[in-house]
């Protein structure tokens, strides 16, 4: 019920249980309540593992719709498609969680998701993104690790008004992505040992990039393609291909 937390102790969870979401979806979890905490051990001892391969699409780890509220803290997720889907959820809280080797992204936010706060999490060997959000606003992401992605770090497309400060992004494709985002910060992250370390496209528009350290990635520190009014200052580029890539 609205209100409860639930306490999961050390063990795998999710492989002879499931949710169905829809006819084509399933999920080892489905947060179903608003305000509702579901807290581990820890995000090594505490698995969240859906039963099913992890690339079948509509397989999530832990999926949410509609909801305020929530906090998933400390627990590990993988082997999903998607480790966590939020959908219309805001207000809500992802920290301290280990969100890897899944199909799909780690964590991806659609549907107008947010106010949401996602900090301290390990996002990596997932075979797309580790984080992508599409159409939100107001998102905090700070201190969390995208590295080791097939995808890119972190992707925020079509939305405006977040904020990336404090994170890192090594050996993905690009570390960090905006595409048709606008009025974003990015401030204070690493992003290295990528294709490119940042990359801004096709109307990713009045963001402030202040502050970050794009270094040793393949073909440039940041890239810039169809993209206007953005602020770069104090930013740090070095050991890339190129450091700063602009396409007019």
């Amino acid at each position: 019920t609205a209100g409860d937390t639930i306490w999961l102790d050390a063990g795998t969870y999710g492989g002879d249980t499931w949710e169905m979401i829809s006819a084509t979806e399933t999920a080892a979890v489905n947060l179903d309540t608003d305000n509702l905490a579901l807290i581990g051990k820890d995000s090594g001892a505490t698995v969240i593992d859906p039963a099913g391969a992890k690339t079948l699409s509509g397989l999530y780890g832990i999926y949410a719709a509609n909801r305020v509220g929530l906090l998933i803290k400390n627990l590990g997720v993988t082997g999903a498609y998607e480790g966590v889907q939020w959908s219309n959820v805001d207000l809500s809280t992802i920290s301290g969680d280990s969100i890897c080797s899944n199909g799909d992204y780690g964590i991806y936010f659609t549907t107008n998701s947010d106010s949401n706060t996602v900090s301290g999490n390990t996002l990596g060997f997932n075979s797309f993104d580790g984080f992508y959000i599409n159409s939100g606003t107001n998102n905090t992401l700070s201190n969390n690790s995208a590295n080791s992605n097939s995808g890119n770090g972190f992707s925020f497309v079509a939305c405006s008004g977040n904020s990336l400060t404090s994170n890192t992004a090594k050996s993905n494709v690009y570390g960090i992505h905006l595409s048709g985002a606008s009025n974003n910060t990015v401030s204070g992250n690493t992003a290295s040992s990528n294709t490119r370390g940042m990359n801004l496209q096709t109307g990713a528009n009045n963001n402030s990039l202040v502050r970050n350290v794009s270094a040793s990635n393949a073909q440039g520190g940041i890239h810039i393609d169809g993209s206007d009014t953005n602020s770069l200052a104090l930013n740090e580029f070095y050991g890339n291909a190129d450091g700063v890539n602009v396409l007019l």
